[in-house]
Protein backbone atom coordinates (compact mmCIF):
# COMPACT_ATOMS: atom_id res chain seq x y z
CA UNK A 1 0.00 0.00 0.00
CA UNK A 2 1.12 3.35 -1.21
CA UNK A 3 1.43 6.02 1.28
CA UNK A 4 -0.13 10.12 0.61
CA UNK A 5 3.84 11.20 0.52
CA UNK A 6 4.79 8.52 -1.81
CA UNK A 7 1.33 9.50 -4.15
CA UNK A 8 1.95 13.31 -4.10
CA UNK A 9 5.82 12.65 -5.09
CA UNK A 10 4.94 10.70 -7.84
CA UNK A 11 1.86 13.46 -8.64
CA UNK A 12 4.38 16.19 -8.81
CA UNK A 13 6.06 14.77 -11.71
CA UNK A 14 2.67 15.53 -13.33
CA UNK A 15 3.44 18.58 -15.69
CA UNK A 16 0.26 20.84 -16.92
CA UNK A 17 1.56 21.03 -20.33
CA UNK A 18 0.28 24.98 -20.65
CA UNK A 19 1.41 26.14 -17.66
CA UNK A 20 4.64 24.37 -17.62
CA UNK A 21 4.63 23.73 -13.61
CA UNK A 22 3.40 20.54 -11.86
CA UNK A 23 0.08 20.07 -10.75
CA UNK A 24 0.85 19.95 -7.33
CA UNK A 25 2.19 23.44 -6.83
CA UNK A 26 -0.36 24.54 -9.25
CA UNK A 27 -3.10 23.57 -6.81
CA UNK A 28 -4.93 21.21 -9.06
CA UNK A 29 -5.19 18.50 -6.58
CA UNK A 30 -8.49 19.35 -4.08
CA UNK A 31 -8.00 16.15 -1.99
CA UNK A 32 -6.22 12.86 -2.04
CA UNK A 33 -7.68 9.71 -0.31
CA UNK A 34 -6.02 6.21 0.53
CA UNK A 35 -7.97 3.57 1.62
CA UNK A 36 -6.74 -0.08 1.64
CA UNK A 37 -5.92 -0.06 -1.70
CA UNK A 38 -8.18 2.36 -3.41
CA UNK A 39 -6.76 5.45 -4.09
CA UNK A 40 -9.34 8.37 -4.75
CA UNK A 41 -7.88 12.15 -6.28
CA UNK A 42 -9.90 15.19 -6.50
CA UNK A 43 -8.59 17.67 -9.34
CA UNK A 44 -9.67 20.88 -9.60
CA UNK A 45 -9.47 22.62 -12.78
CA UNK A 46 -10.96 25.73 -13.65
CA UNK A 47 -14.22 25.26 -16.78
CA UNK A 48 -14.18 21.31 -15.62
CA UNK A 49 -12.99 18.51 -18.45
CA UNK A 50 -10.84 19.71 -21.37
CA UNK A 51 -7.75 18.24 -23.77
CA UNK A 52 -5.70 19.01 -20.62
CA UNK A 53 -7.37 17.37 -17.91
CA UNK A 54 -8.04 14.36 -20.14
CA UNK A 55 -4.21 14.46 -21.14
CA UNK A 56 -3.59 14.99 -16.71
CA UNK A 57 -6.14 12.51 -15.97
CA UNK A 58 -4.05 9.96 -17.83
CA UNK A 59 -0.50 11.14 -16.76
CA UNK A 60 -2.09 10.68 -13.23
CA UNK A 61 -3.76 6.95 -13.88
CA UNK A 62 0.10 5.90 -15.65
CA UNK A 63 2.25 7.65 -13.02
CA UNK A 64 -0.19 5.38 -10.09
CA UNK A 65 -0.42 2.36 -12.01
CA UNK A 66 3.68 2.45 -11.86
CA UNK A 67 3.24 2.27 -7.91
CA UNK A 68 0.93 -0.26 -7.92
CA UNK A 69 -1.91 1.25 -7.24
CA UNK A 70 -4.90 -0.57 -9.21
CA UNK A 71 -7.84 0.75 -7.62
CA UNK A 72 -8.00 4.73 -8.61
CA UNK A 73 -10.87 6.82 -8.74
CA UNK A 74 -10.39 10.36 -9.98
CA UNK A 75 -12.66 13.54 -9.67
CA UNK A 76 -13.11 16.53 -11.19
CA UNK A 77 -14.25 19.20 -9.47
CA UNK A 78 -14.85 22.88 -11.39
CA UNK A 79 -12.97 25.72 -10.35
CA UNK A 80 -14.70 29.12 -10.98
CA UNK A 81 -12.01 31.64 -12.53
CA UNK A 82 -12.80 33.94 -10.18
CA UNK A 83 -12.32 32.02 -7.32
CA UNK A 84 -9.07 33.15 -5.07
CA UNK A 85 -6.30 31.23 -5.00
CA UNK A 86 -6.52 30.61 -1.40
CA UNK A 87 -9.33 28.51 -1.87
CA UNK A 88 -7.46 25.50 -3.11
CA UNK A 89 -6.14 23.29 -0.55
CA UNK A 90 -2.46 23.41 -0.61
CA UNK A 91 -2.38 19.40 -0.29
CA UNK A 92 1.37 19.40 0.76
CA UNK A 93 0.68 21.03 3.92
CA UNK A 94 -2.67 19.34 4.67
CA UNK A 95 -0.14 16.04 4.33
CA UNK A 96 2.63 17.27 6.66
CA UNK A 97 -0.50 17.96 9.32
CA UNK A 98 -1.97 14.32 9.37
CA UNK A 99 -0.97 12.49 12.03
Amino acid sequence: MQTKEEILQSLKTIEDPELKRDIVSLGMLKEVKVEGEKVSITLNFPGGSSPVSDSIQKQIQSKLAALGIRKLEIQMASVSAQRPASAVVDLESLIKSTP
